[in-house]
């Protein structure tokens, strides 16, 4: 599962990866992002920009919107068998830019929550799918859903489960090719390498969503020397 994500690049590397962004753009960073709110997702990788969009996907026939915070991951297993994301997966496959995003260690009756992040470099793709709904009233609602995957055996650690993390250019481009079946994109599919990511214990303040600054990706002191040989 990914249930918590993070976005907060530094300025410089933003500006880096989307040079056509203008000066005057004032980007939505967040630290502490859940289903439910809106984040950035990249949906042509031919002229990249970021659109805001809502996490948990509102299919476009839905007769309402009241579930759209459940929505927000997909399993990669049995995708096509899903009308919510049958279409979404076929056509309209996007990218989720995030610095890192966080499981839960169960100790007892407390829950430590930890950061996943990339050791090279301040960003990492997310497999995503969007789609848009329409209100009652007209109005557009574009949404998406994060892939995952069986996770590997670093973040099996916390959890069973994982986003599938596009870790090169390769990855991406294969991922975002819509002209590629289920069953060629099936075999590329995994989850990412025990190398590609690192990992700390970060506050408990990071349980709360009106709590979103630098602070919850600030490291604190082991309490279980999970990650030890890796």
């Amino acid at each position: 599962m990914c249930g918590r994500i993070s976005f907060a690049p530094s300025e410089k590397k933003i500006r880096q990866l989307f040079p056509q962004l203008n000066k005057q753009d004032q980007l939505k960073i967040s630290y502490n992002i859940a289903p439910s709110q809106h984040t950035y997702i990249i949906k042509d990788i031919q002229e990249p920009a970021l659109d805001y969009c809502l996490w948990g996907l509102i299919p476009s026939w839905a007769k309402d919107s009241k579930k759209n915070g459940l929505n927000f991951n997909a399993r990669i297993e049995g995708i096509l068998s899903k009308p919510t994301f049958r279409v979404p997966f076929r056509k309209q496959r996007c990218l989720v830019p995030v610095d890192s995003f966080y499981e839960w260690r169960q100790v007892d009756k407390d829950k430590f929550p930890y950061r996943f992040y990339p050791k090279q470099g301040e960003i990492m793709y997310l497999a995503g799918i969007w789609d848009e709904w329409k209100s009652p009233n007209g109005y557009p609602v574009q949404s998406f859903s994060i892939i995952t995957v069986p996770a590997n055996k670093f973040v099996s650690k916390l959890h069973d489960r994982m986003p599938y993390i596009l870790e090169d250019e390769q990855a991406v481009q294969h991922w975002m090719d819509k002209s590629i079946s289920m069953e060629d994109l099936g075999e590329k599919i995994q989850s990412a390498s025990e190398q590609f990511l690192g990992c700390y214990r970060v506050s408990k303040q990071l349980n709360y969503l009106n709590i979103n600054d630098a602070s919850l990706h600030k490291q604190e002191p082991e309490i279980l020397d999970l990650f030890s040989q890796f």
